[in-house]
């Protein structure tokens, strides 16, 4: 696979170099870089067996947590677009935004499910929706457990095609507030980051 400045292959790089070190610590979790990638195989995978492949928009709505790094790169490594949704927007935002995006994944924290629920059947595009969290008491048929659909995909993902030019995307209100994607070239973030940095 030729490597470029996508952060899929950059993320990959490290894995090889310090598989064991610890990636991600919160509280009690930990994962090292070797499972922080296998997790995101997984999910690359099986979001790839449900249709949703090279461009296809996939939002993110939770807080701060190892599944928001796992959706991210597991989107980036198929090709797809992780779209940062800002957790305050309420159902009539996500619904506007979601369908100006054209959104055809989410991944999304039981904390919202009140506004995500309300708006997901509103959302012709929308092939899977995927929550996060603890489930109780059930869930509607369109929404699936996070950590089960991850569960069926391969540690390993193979045939992905990735560029500079693939995009990541945040949501902001911006001056009109209504909430809209902003794009960024996964070059774009890479440079920028070392510009800034050299400038420290």
């Amino acid at each position: 696979m030729t490597r470029t400045f996508n952060l899929a292959d950059i993320f990959e790089l490290v894995v090889q170099a310090v598989p064991d070190r610890v990636a991600f610590g919160c509280g009690s979790q930990t994962l090292s870089f070797r499972q922080l990638d296998e997790r995101a195989n997984q999910l690359g995978n099986a979001l790839r067996a449900r249709g949703i492949g090279r461009g296809d928009n996939v939002g993110i709505q939770l807080y701060n947590c190892a599944e928001y790094l796992e959706a991210f790169f597991a989107c980036s490594k198929i090709g797809a677009v992780p779209v940062n949704v800002n957790y305050r927007y309420v159902a009539d935002e996500l619904q506007g935004l979601f369908n100006s995006l054209d959104l055809r994944g989410l991944v999304y924290g039981a904390d919202f499910d009140a506004s995500v629920q309300e708006v997901i059947a509103l959302v012709p595009t929308l092939r899977l929706a995927l929550r996060v969290g603890t489930v109780r008491d059930g869930l509607p048929r369109s929404v699936q457990p996070y950590e089960s659909v991850l569960a069926e995909g391969a540690r390993e993902l193979t045939d992905a095609e990735r560029s500079d030019d693939d995009i990541f995307m945040l949501c902001t209100g911006g001056t009109t507030g209504l909430p809209k994607g902003v794009y960024f070239s996964h070059r774009q973030l890479v440079m920028h980051t070392l510009a800034t940095a050299a400038a420290l």
